[in-house]
């Protein structure tokens, strides 16, 4: 796999200084907007729609200048004449108080001293890299990171993160990086205390996880609005150029884990774009030129995978297979139902409920995954997971059924406890829900599961 070897002297080692976080004074959930994570399998999975916990503090950051770089204030005032970001500041209600991760979590990338902090103004796309000192394979549990933003104390924006794992020579002007593993964002409307902040997410539900201790992290800060654009929706809002700046550790080398101090590429020529060249390498006088960052992975995290032991016909008729036919996909054994007609049509034609085992251990995260079938389009089907504490059920995901298969693959990312979804037994129950649409459809078809698989995060 190709490194990318610093073009700049190395900088002189210096001690790291650890940073103790004060009592956070703002805390809350933040949705994810958009994104997908990439899993050891090689799979995509979006993780569209978690709630993710913060907790977020107050520092003091002062303007820094960057050495290459100098953007011509008449372009920035042109960029924000043309794209000027959103004003709107509909905020979303604050939680109470929780903890991004637990205490056990091992620390593998920590660049903030706790002081001598920095911003670049105009700088709402820029990259570093950084080099873990362990974790690989582990599920990361939280992610620190800062801004500095002229919004006031209530602003609304997208953060945006990609991860890539190499650095490659790409002709101009593609971006020179590869090998993504995360692209991600969380949508920004809470209240913080200052206008320069430091902000801890917990994203083990996300189950973000590397094989590779090399990693280049770029992060980007949009325009949201209220209701959001469709390129809003999809991470590609324009950038809150003069607004919202990434915060930098200045007064010292990461504390844990390494990073070229030297320099960070600086998405500037001429506007921000997110492509980041090997060309806008840039550095500071004097001071690190390191992002804000920290990394904690599960001090003992594992994935589990686990199958189904027993499935049930609740609404259909002729069930055909056995909890067996859900083990493999495409193997043309399914356990499959023949339409019901027996109720009102705002009820389902369809529902199977499944029992997985639950993992042992803290579990952190869930997904289910498979395959789904049908030999009738135009319906709908949802995959749920029964909520055991008050007995009613979490909507994982909903899907348009066509024709013949459907692939899945969902995370929960709700803010109810994972414990409240396990049975007394230690059983969690699943089930897929097919309901008509307002067209008229035969009434003699089948739907069935032809694969179910849920995936535990374990810490």
């Amino acid at each position: 796999m190709r490194k990318f070897f610093p073009l700049l002297a190395l900088v002189c080692l210096v001690p790291g200084l650890a940073s103790a976080s004060p009592e956070p004074i703002a805390s809350g959930y933040l949705e994810v907007a958009h994104g997908w994570v990439k899993r050891p399998d090689g799979s995509l999975v979006s993780i569209k729609g978690m709630m993710l916990p913060y907790k977020a503090w107050p520092i003091t950051a002062k303007k820094i200048e960057p050495l290459k770089a100098k953007p011509n204030p008449n372009d920035a005032l042109a960029y924000l004449l043309a794209n000027p970001p959103s004003r709107q500041n509909d905020r979303g209600t604050n939680s109470s108080p929780k903890s991004a991760g637990p205490e056990a979590d091992q620390t593998v990338y920590l660049a903030d001293a706790g002081a001598a902090y920095g911003y670049v103004e105009n700088n709402p796309s820029s990259l570093d890299d950084i080099t873990l000192s362990g974790g690989l394979n582990k599920p990361w549990q939280t992610l620190r990171f800062g801004f500095a933003t002229t919004l006031g104390t209530n602003p609304r924006f997208l953060i945006r993160w990609r991860i890539w794992q190499n650095n490659v020579d790409n002709p101009a002007p593609q971006n020179d990086f590869s090998g993504e593993i995360a692209d991600f964002g969380v949508v920004w409307n809470q209240a913080i205390p200052s206008n320069q902040v430091i902000v801890e997410i917990g994203i083990a539900q996300a189950a973000v996880s590397t094989s590779d201790s090399t990693l280049f992290i770029c992060q980007q800060f949009r325009e949201y609005s209220n209701p959001p654009t469709t390129a809003q929706r999809n991470g590609e809002g324009e950038f809150m150029l003069g607004t919202v700046d990434t915060v930098f550790n200045t007064g010292a080398p990461p504390s844990v884990g390494s990073s070229d101090g030297t320099q960070f590429w600086y998405d500037w020529d001429p506007f921000p774009d997110g492509n980041y060249e090997n060309t806008e390498i840039d550095t500071f006088e004097g001071a690190e030129a390191n992002h804000v960052l920290g990394i904690k992975v599960a001090g003992s995290g594992s994935v589990v995978n686990l199958n189904s032991f027993a499935v049930r016909a609740v609404v259909g008729q002729s069930p055909q297979g056995n909890f067996l036919s859900t083990w493999q996909p495409n193997d043309n054994n399914r356990f499959t139902v023949l339409t019901s007609y027996d109720n009102m049509r705002s009820a389902p034609v369809g529902l199977i409920e499944l029992d997985v085992p639950n993992a042992s251990g803290n579990v952190t995260g869930i997904r289910a995954s498979g395959v789904i079938w049908s030999s009738l389009g135009l319906h709908t089907a949802y995959i749920e997971m029964k909520n055991a504490t008050n007995n009613t059920w979490v909507t994982l995901s909903t899907k348009t059924i066509n024709e013949g298969d459907t692939i899945f693959a969902e995370s929960y990312g709700g803010t109810i406890p994972l414990s409240n979804f396990v049975n007394p037994d230690g059983t969690i129950t699943f089930r897929v829900r097919w309901q008509l649409s307002n067209a008229p459809v035969a009434r003699n078809w089948r739907m069935g599961v032809d694969h179910f698989l849920v995936t535990y995060t374990i810490n």
